[in-house]
Parts: C-alpha cells; sequence; structure tokens
C-alpha cells in the first residue's frame, strides 16, 4: 500500500523559509511579491499546522526558535535542490552557472591570472566573477561563494581558512641601484582594503618616513591594484601583500626590500551560506582553489615568508 504524504501547504512553506532565511517579513515578502501581513499569516498557519513554534516574536523583532532553525536548514536544501533541477530541465544545454564574490585586488593580482585553468578543466561552468569592497548577502541566492579577507568567524555563514600572508616593503628593482635610495624614495600608500590593513601600512610607511633623516614625497591609492601597478612601474616604495605580489617576486618586477616582513592580521577565507550546501559545481571549484593554494604556497619565494 503506498504511503500517504503528509505535506504542509507549499505556500507557507515558502513564507517560513524566504522569511527565516533574510530574517525579516518584509524581506520576505518583496522576495515572494506579497504583503507582509500575509507572509505572516502564511507562517502562523505552518505553526498551526505543525503545532510548533518556529519563532519567537517581539514588538521589534522576528527570530527563529530551536526547531525553526533545525527545519530552515532542510527546507532550503530541498527548495534549493527544486530550484537546480527546474532550471536543468528548462535550460539542458545551458552552461551552469557559478557565482563568486572576491575582492578586486585578489581577483586581479591571483585569481584571475589562474582561473582559466579552471575553466579549461571545466568548460560547461560559466564563472561568474563578482567583484566588490563589500561583504556580500548570501540569503537571497544571488552568490555561491565568496573569498573574502579578513579575521574570519563571519557570523551566519561558513568559512575556510585558505591562507595567510605577510605585509613588508617592496620596490622596483631599478629603484635600489639609483644610489641613496632611502633618503629620496617616494613612499606608495595604499588607502584602500580593509581598515585593520591600512592601518598597519600606514603605521609602517609613518615610522619609516620619521626614521629617515629626509623628508618623503608620497601619494596614496584608493586601488590595491594600481598601487602595486605604480610600484611595477618603479614610481616608488610600497607596503606589499604577499598573496598579492607573490608572482611579481618570482618574475623580478618587484624585490622586498629590508627583510621587514611581518604577518598580517588578516586572512584570506572561502566563505558560503550556512544554510545552503555547496552545490556541486561549488564543491568543484573549492576542490581546485584548494590545489591551486597550495602549489602557489609551495613556490612562495623565501624573502615573502620571514617574519620580523
Amino acid at each position: 500500500m503506498l504511503k500517504k504524504r503528509r505535506l504542509p501547504p507549499l505556500n507557507a512553506l515558502k513564507a517560513f523559509e524566504a522569511t527565516a532565511r533574510t530574517g525579516s517579513l518584509s524581506l520576505a515578502a518583496e522576495e515572494l511579491s506579497v504583503s507582509a501581513s500575509a507572509v505572516s499569516q502564511q507562517v502562523r498557519s505552518l505553526e498551526q499546522w505543525l503545532g510548533l513554534s518556529l519563532f519567537d516574536r517581539g514588538a521589534n523583532f522576528i527570530e527563529l526558535t530551536k526547531t525553526g532553525a533545525t527545519y530552515l536548514a532542510g527546507l532550503t536544501v530541498m527548495f534549493d535542490r527544486l530550484d537546480e533541477m527546474t532550471e536543468a530541465l528548462q535550460n539542458k544545454k545551458a552552461p551552469r552557472k557559478l557565482r563568486l564574490s572576491v575582492l578586486p585586488s585578489f581577483a586581479a593580482e591571483w585569481l584571475g591570472p589562474r582561473v582559466k585553468k579552471f575553466r579549461k578543466a571545466n568548460p560547461s561552468i560559466q564563472l561568474e566573477i563578482l567583484t566588490s569592497d563589500q561583504l556580500v548577502d548570501f540569503s537571497d541566492g544571488s552568490v555561491d561563494l565568496a573569498i573574502r579577507y579578513g579575521p574570519g568567524n563571519y557570523k551566519g555563514l561558513t568559512s575556510e581558512l585558505l591562507m595567510g600572508e605577510m605585509i613588508g616593503p617592496a620596490c622596483h628593482p631599478d629603484l635600489l641601484n639609483e644610489g641613496d635610495f632611502f633618503s629620496r624614495i617616494t613612499l606608495l600608500r595604499d588607502a584602500g582594503g580593509p581598515e585593520g590593513i591600512r592601518l598597519s601600512l600606514e603605521e609602517w610607511l609613518d615610522d619609516f618616513a620619521r626614521e629617515s633623516p629626509a623628508g618623503h614625497d608620497s601619494y596614496s591609492f584608493s586601488d590595491t591594484h594600481l598601487l602595486i601597478n605604480a610600484a611595477r612601474n618603479g614610481e616608488g616604495l610600497m607596503l606589499g601583500r604577499s598573496v598579492l605580489i607573490a608572482d611579481d617576486v618570482l618574475s623580478g618586477r618587484l624585490v622586498p626590500v629590508l627583510g621587514k616582513w611581518t604577518k598580517s592580521p588578516f586572512s584570506y577565507y572561502l566563505v558560503s551560506s550556512a544554510v545552503r550546501e555547496l552545490t556541486p559545481d561549488g564543491r568543484l571549484f573549492r576542490k581546485w582553489l584548494l590545489a591551486e593554494i597550495s602549489e602557489f604556497e609551495s613556490n612562495m619565494p623565501e624573502a615573502l615568508r620571514r617574519q620580523e
């Protein structure tokens, strides 16, 4: 005898999942193209149907109960899978899309020169690289993965440490041959990137300028990629980040100087939604990325490994 499925109303499930995922009745209403009161009614009807409380409610907040959090985890996976199957049926010949959020500097200096290997190995995956200095919101499903540079422990997300970084002074090798280098050098300042790194770089450059017997000209860049290009062109001394300039050091376009390289307070993390499982394409990219990083770190110039 066939077992009869005991399923809650689909609209009530959609209302609950959207509200729980976004953390807001108004955002869920916007996503579902209905009013916030309609979403609230659907959620309450689901709680009545289940005989369970899924949210704790207050005057100005709505928060998942432990039961609601458990229910959300399973529902999001099922809805995502249903979405993937439906898209696959409708677009059998369309390339699969994988959306990755990264910092512009990391995309330009590290990922960009390497990503063609991933694309060559996975031609059916259409990789969409979204560059931004802002932290991406995973709740709407518009991004599959992100590579973030920071302290880690991102609330509500799954984060995996990829690699740490060293910071220290570097310049074009020709500048070292001009004589009286340290008394005349122009300081290239990085006004972009996370605040913690900006402060570390500024502190080092300020200390360097104070210790020098002569004053120093300086100028700053809000874009780290432009800063590195200026250093490549021999325009002055930069405080470099090992992950972003290792390829330049290996090729001889930049050289580390003074030996004062220290560990950065930030590291690189692979970040994804805590309530959505990685897609098969996301898992493929993760595997490729970890292998690429392992090879990169094994070839890291020794001068960029030294600590002060």
